[in-house]
């Protein structure tokens, strides 16, 4: 295990891979079990890799359990890039229709005001309210960008809190990805 460990060590081309994988070969080496050396590291080898390990370990069959490891990293990322690659196409289209409702906004609808204007026409109050939206858009454009700012990092705060955790994960389970 050690001499295995050396070898990934060496053959790890990121710097901080390579500073963990040296850390977890000393913590062998110096006599902790395998598992344990890779708990100190919660953000690169998750809860399923430590308990699984430490099954391979009890069992004494951590070869066996290693390549099982292996294989659902390969099937994970092979997955995360179907997953990145199907999603692609929906945020082109976003970002091309947002370019495009933004022109809208802020060029053609305040043309079409100017017309509703010199007729002096009652207006129904959706169009009213485009219209407010359109000169909101225009006027205070720079408020824009905090505001959807401000709005992702309080999606993230009730996403991670104990009220929205749940509720979540019950929308991503459900959704049709």
């Amino acid at each position: 295990l050690i001499n295995t460990l050396g070898a990934i060590v060496d053959q790890v081309e990121s710097e901080k891979l390579k500073r963990i994988f040296s850390e977890v070969k000393t913590a062998v080496n110096e006599g902790s079990s395998l598992a344990e050396a890779l708990s100190h590291y919660p953000d690169t080898f998750g809860q399923l890799y430590v308990s699984m390990v430490r099954a391979g370990e009890a069992s004494g069959a951590l070869d066996t359990v290693l390549f099982r490891l292996a294989d659902f990293t390969e099937a994970q990322a092979k997955l995360r890039a179907q997953i990145t690659s199907a999603m692609l196409y929906p945020a082109i289209m976003l970002g091309v229709g947002s370019i495009i409702m933004i022109i809208l906004f802020v060029v053609v609808i305040p043309r079409i005001t100017k017309i509703f204007d010199q007729v002096k026409a009652e207006l129904p109050p959706q169009t009213k309210l485009i219209i407010f939206m359109a000169d909101v858009l225009k006027g205070y454009w720079f408020i824009l960008f905090p505001l959807i700012g401000l709005g992702f990092y309080m999606f993230n705060r009730w996403r991670k809190s104990e009220l929205g955790r749940p509720k979540w994960d019950v929308f991503s389970l459900r959704a049709p990805i």
